[in-house]
């Protein structure tokens, strides 16, 4: 897939969700990490498991935060443990839409992968 194809992807798929009054992640970190994929530096895997590393440290330091602790900026994301399942509910809203917005752009990807995969074997 071209750079110019994932950007209209992304594009396509986060403007979609934008109308449909989905709030999108704008944290330069995360926006990068989007930038890392359409020049495909990294792989929608990799981008999910970047954001859900960082959801998990955002939980970590509003619990923190609650509790009066310090938070450790030195602690890796990959090193927070999973929120709870109970503390699910707590999570906001933006991130569960966002997780929805990657869902579709790697449904998008793999059906894209499909279809040069088809186009390939048609062609043999």
């Amino acid at each position: 897939m071209t750079v110019e194809h994932r950007r209209e992807l992304v594009e396509r798929v986060f403007g979609g969700a934008a109308k449909k009054g989905m709030k999108i992640d704008d944290d330069p970190l995360f926006m990068s990490w989007v930038e890392q994929w359409i020049a495909n530096e990294i792989d929608m895997g990799e981008l999910r498991r970047r954001y859900t590393d960082l959801r998990r440290l955002r939980h970590q330091e509003r619990r923190q935060r609650k509790s009066g602790t310090v938070v450790d900026a030195s602690v890796p994301p990959a090193a927070v443990p999973a929120p709870e399942r109970g503390d699910q509910a707590n999570a906001p809203l933006d991130s569960n839409s966002l997780e929805a917005v990657l869902l579709s752009l790697q449904k998008h990807v793999e059906a894209h992968a499909d279809a040069v995969s088809r186009e390939r074997r048609n062609e043999g």
